[in-house]
């Protein structure tokens, strides 16, 4: 019999600099050894709204304080296995601009600390450009249509 995935709300924030540069995290997971560029996010806890939820996940995974947030992208459910767990994620993306600064790691739970890596600010042509994975393995291209387009006039539905 197969585990029932463990349904988790989520935001996803993407914050580009003055320079259309993204923030992005790298992670690895000790079950697998493989790691991944995610943008700042995490779950919603009871209670909270979306916004607050996003407000506070930059405040703990980058030190910035006071987000002001933009509009909303996407939503997303992605289903995937993590520290040998499945998980079925609900996802809501939104857009921040920021002025360029230096993340720091200071706010993370002891969970986030455990699996991050190192913070990067990525620009598009490195993002076109490298090997790494990313999540969603799309985010370049989505990326770039931000770039391009701006921001949906309502938030997409992504089907991953």
């Amino acid at each position: 019999m197969t585990e029932e995935a463990v349904v988790r709300h989520s935001v996803q924030v993407l914050l580009f600099d003055e320079g259309d540069r993204v923030l992005l995290l790298q992670s690895a997971d000790p079950d697998s050894s493989s790691t991944l560029w995610r943008p700042v996010g995490g779950g919603i806890e009871a209670g909270e709204t979306v916004q607050d939820a996003a407000r506070r996940e930059v405040a703990e995974e980058t030190g910035l304080p006071d987000l002001e947030l933009g509009p909303e992208l996407w939503h997303r459910r992605h289903l995937y296995t993590w520290l040998g767990k499945r998980w079925d994620s609900r996802e809501r993306w939104f857009l921040a601009r920021v002025d360029h600064f230096a993340p720091t790691e200071a706010g993370m739970t002891e969970q986030e600390a455990r699996h991050h890596l190192e913070h990067r600010w990525w620009t598009y042509d490195a993002l076109a450009t490298t090997t790494e994975r990313f999540t969603p393995h799309d985010l370049p291209e989505r990326v770039a249509n931000l770039l391009t387009d701006g921001p949906p006039a309502i938030p997409l539905d992504l089907h991953h």
